[in-house]
């Protein structure tokens, strides 16, 4: 049964699924209806390639694409339900995209596709294109550092794009890259933290978890995953004045070569939506390591009563490997960042995240002092 569920007053809340077995939003994320930023100088570089062999760039045609032509327009806060928000540098996420290791019909095994907004003025002359930002050769690099002028196009897409632009990516993790994870003390913790999802187009459905569990760059214990309906994004605009226009690029060979394969209109917004801990379903004295986002289709009737399924993205009973842009068009902007409210206290928010090799002493530390607990109570 899809539900609204207004928890308090002038907030959007996404629709949820609640029945047993199902996924489901405890709460709402909230849509953000500004966003600060700095623009960052860019590093200039220029490719020609060849089009991509779309309709709109074929491949018997070279094309010069220059990056970095106006700059990096990093996003460092955002305001949502008259709240203001600051990113947490110590916060920061590396990305693991998480690819369907069979051969899907059209689609390379490492198929990377990123998207560029284009210059505010001489974004096209001849077969030269201009767009803002650096240019960055992997996808996991360029979908973190929230800078929302560059992102990656139908993300969870696996067919049926008429330009080519599909993916074998069945779950995105943004795992914190530095020394600290985040446990909520109390309330206002769970509401004044979380993350943000910023979407080109803004009418694409997913689902989020917060990822409560890891060994190394491995999660091994999600959420109850909240779902974002298709018309839950808002209708705020958050790009700044000027083209809106993205140029699309792929690379198939995954060589670093990203040969253009399609526009974006510039009526395209930018919208997005904050994630609070609460809304993740996180509770006090959780371990937050980051968080995920899966396809709109993902097979929640199962996987909702059985979020062990979550953790293998080969099993196409719950990731399914058909997925069209109904369900995996996703356009993500660049972002990965836990967001603190303006003012919060952090007192006993953050806590140290043990190296790679430790999870396995602490889990045997643990069975050590179940038995010798055991062993006590016995004599």
């Amino acid at each position: 049964m899809l539900l609204s569920l207004p928890i308090s007053c002038h907030r959007r809340y996404l629709s949820v699924v609640l029945s047993l077995g199902l996924a489901s939003s405890l709460q709402g994320a909230i849509v953000i209806t500004s966003v600060s930023t700095t623009l960052d100088t860019a590093t200039s570089f220029s490719q020609t390639v060849p089009g991509a062999g779309s309709s709109s760039f074929g491949s018997d045609t070279n094309y010069t694409i220059n990056f970095g032509v106006q700059g990096d327009l990093r996003m460092t806060g955002f305001a949502a339900n008259s709240t203001n928000f600051t990113v947490n540098t110590n916060l920061l996420t590396n990305v693991f995209l998480r690819r369907n290791s069979a051969q899907l019909s059209g689609v390379t095994p490492n198929h990377q596709i990123a998207w560029y907004r284009a210059t505010d003025t001489n974004y096209s002359s001849g077969d030269t294109r201009n767009v803002q930002a650096s240019f960055v050769p992997t996808l996991e690099a360029l979908l973190g550092g929230n800078i929302i002028n560059r992102g990656t196009d139908n993300m969870f897409e696996n067919t049926g794009n008429n330009s080519g632009n599909n993916n074998n990516i069945e779950r995105a993790d943004f795992i914190f890259s530095g020394n600290d994870a985040l446990t909520p003390q109390n309330q206002a913790h769970l509401d004044g933290v979380g993350f943000t999802i910023l979407e080109r187009g803004g009418n694409d459905p997913i689902y989020v978890s917060a990822i409560l569990g890891i060994n190394g760059s491995q999660v091994t214990n999600l959420s109850q995953p909240v779902l974002v309906a298709a018309g839950d994004w808002g209708n705020t605009d958050l790009w700044p004045t000027g083209d809106n226009r993205t140029l699309v690029l792929r690379d198939t060979a995954v060589a670093g070569e990203y040969r253009p394969s399609d526009v974006t209109p510039d009526s395209q917004r930018l919208v997005g939506l904050y994630f609070s801990l609460e809304t993740l379903g996180v509770s006090v004295g959780d371990t937050v390591y980051g968080y995920a986002i899966m396809a709109g289709d993902t097979n929640m009737t199962i996987a909702g009563a059985d979020l062990d399924r979550l953790l293998d993205w080969n099993d196409a009973e719950i990731f399914p490997t058909n997925t069209t842009s109904a369900n995996g068009g996703l356009d993500l902007v660049s972002g990965g960042s836990a967001f603190i409210q303006d003012g919060l206290d952090t007192d006993g928010l953050f806590v140290a995240i043990p190296e790679p090799s430790v999870f396995g002493l602490v889990a045997a530390l643990g069975a050590f002092g179940y038995v010798f607990v055991r062993r006590r109570r016995m004599r």
